[in-house]
């Protein structure tokens, strides 16, 4: 994911619902809400919000700087729209967020939010944008959402440590960037006081290694949006240690920024996006309690999903649950379209062998963010610790037990190959075919099949003696694997069960061939038929 947009999104400088219009309202304690959900109350399809609302206990910030983030339903409705290609109706919802921002620039992380929405994560989807680009030439939203999907594909690669990134690569990186230069200035011609635009244009600087063009883009953009916490806040992180910066010009560059508090007042989050991006450091080298800590001081300036999001991972690493799902239900109460945060749960639901809640987190997670290598990974070690148990419980001598493990594991990914034979195993010793079948079906459609699999599918035609069936499970075998000699031999076996004697011998004989001991058995057992007239 962009590293610009990884920042924006711990200071969650995200937006709210794009359905409706959007709404500016005043809470009780003076806190300023931007989002186009009514005021008078939340509203959410998604049960795992709903399930926690009511457990936060955590009061907010003394701060009254509330950043509200987008709501997972129109996340995902607005992915929908640009695959659906309704670019008309896009153009509609990021200009009514547009309107509010050039009437409210504390709102300007809603616009934020929603050009986050087109951070693909894969290559190859350029055609939705470059569509959108020909039909809307001028318009800025097409080149800030196709800008926004370049850098994102740049900084997916340049996470890539050096040593393992190949010149291909870098050249791919350096050309999504390039590529991304052409969109900002396009946009910036229609929208001159555009912060995303100068934003993206002040990470791509970085990631190309041009600290003279990152200093004029930076210059430029705080001469023309000198009130823009998303500028200030994208240029905080190129200033941290990781990028040969300082606490110290943190600090410096913060208070610089403050003094144009009285044309934006959430700049005074600001030294909370210094303590976040410290804490950020520390999360990484594992420095959980000082991480935790650095975490809670970023709150005190505002209540900031990523703030929230962050402090639960360093919690969760402390093995502090309660408060890790508390930290994570603040979070997604501010920005439910947040696959960290679901990803977190799963995680302690895990640790805590509530494996159902695990699945149900995943699943929300991968709605959000289907390319997700965290996601993958971690429910790739779920399952294979799920099966494992399940293992253990059939050869212990708990068949049900067996079966409950591998049945949450498959609720994980019901198209795991190694859980399901597992539990196509399981059911054989109970005897119910027709489920082992149906499991080891599903077990050698997967890509990992290995020949034991096959054996058990062979055991279980041959029970009920459907030998066509088995000729065609040993054809896909041997288009598979080749022509081994148990391959062979197992289909000739179902060709003489058939009675195709001559089909039974080539295989026989080949069998033989491959130095099979047991072929000249079956190749006399098959002579006396062809004998006959």
């Amino acid at each position: 994911m962009n590293l610009v947009w990884i920042a924006l999104l711990l200071s969650c400088l995200m937006g709210s619902q794009v359905i409706a219009q959007v709404y500016q309202w005043v809470d009780s304690d003076g806190r300023s809400h931007f989002s186009d959900r009514a005021p008078s109350g939340r509203n959410t399809e998604n049960p795992a919000e709903q399930a926690f609302v009511s457990q936060s206990k955590h009061p907010a910030s003394h701060s009254s700087i509330v950043l509200e983030g987008i709501s997972s339903r129109d996340y995902l409705h607005l992915r929908k729209l640009l695959r659906a290609r309704q670019f008309g109706v896009l153009n509609d919802r990021l200009e009514q967020y547009q309107r509010t921002l050039d009437e409210d620039i504390r709102s300007e992380s809603h616009l934020a939010a929603v050009y986050q929405v087109f951070d693909l994560g894969k290559p190859g989807m350029e055609h939705y944008f470059n569509d959108w680009v020909r039909t809307y030439a001028s318009l800025e939203y097409p080149y800030l959402a196709r800008a926004t999907y370049l850098t994102g594909l740049g900084w997916d690669i340049y996470h890539q440590s050096t040593a393992n990134r190949s010149p291909e690569q870098t050249d791919a990186m350096r050309r999504y960037f390039y590529a991304s230069l052409t969109d900002i200035d396009a946009a910036l011609r229609v929208n001159p006081r555009s912060g995303l635009a100068y934003s993206l244009l002040i990470g791509a600087a970085v990631a190309l290694g041009d600290d003279s063009q990152h200093q004029v883009y930076l210059q430029h953009a705080l001469e023309v949006v000198p009130e823009s916490l998303l500028v200030a806040r994208t240029e905080l992180s190129f200033l941290t240690p990781r990028w040969g910066g300082s606490k110290a010009r943190m600090q410096a560059f913060a208070n610089r920024i403050m003094v144009n508090k009285a044309s934006n007042p959430a700049l005074a989050i600001l030294p909370g996006y210094v303590q976040a991006l410290l804490a950020e450091a520390q999360l990484g080298r594992r420095q959980y309690v000082a991480a935790e800590a650095g975490f809670s001081r970023a709150l005190a300036y505002g209540n900031v999903a990523g703030f929230y999001r962050q402090r639960a991972e360093a919690r969760l690493a402390l093995k502090d649950y309660p408060e890790a799902l508390d930290d994570f239900a603040q979070a997604l109460q501010l920005h439910s379209a947040d696959a960290d945060s679901y990803l977190g749960r799963a995680q302690i639901y895990g640790d805590l062998r509530q494996y159902r809640n695990a699945a149900a987190e995943l699943a929300y997670a991968t709605e959000i963010d289907p390319e997700s290598a965290k996601l993958r990974l971690y429910r790739t070690q779920l399952v294979t610790s799920l099966t494992g148990l399940g293992l253990r419980a059939r050869e212990s001598g708990h068949p049900d037990e067996s079966l409950d493990y591998l049945g949450k594991a498959l609720m994980l990914d019901p198209a795991d190959g190694p859980a399901s034979y597992q539990r196509a195993v399981t059911w054989l010793g109970m005897g119910k075919l027709a489920n082992a079948e149906s499991d080891a079906e599903v077990a050698l459609a997967s890509p990992n099949a290995s020949p034991e699999w096959f054996v058990l599918m062979d055991n279980l035609l041959t029970r009920r003696q459907r030998w066509d069936d088995m000729v065609a499970l040993w054809d896909g075998y041997i288009s598979r694997f080749g022509e081994t000699q148990d391959a062979l031999l197992a289909r000739a076996n179902a060709y003489f069960a058939k009675q195709e004697y001559q089909a039974a011998m080539a295989d026989a004989s080949k069998a033989a061939e491959l130095g099979a001991p047991t072929a000249a058995g079956l190749i006399s057992k098959v002579e006396p038929f062809l004998d006959k007239p």
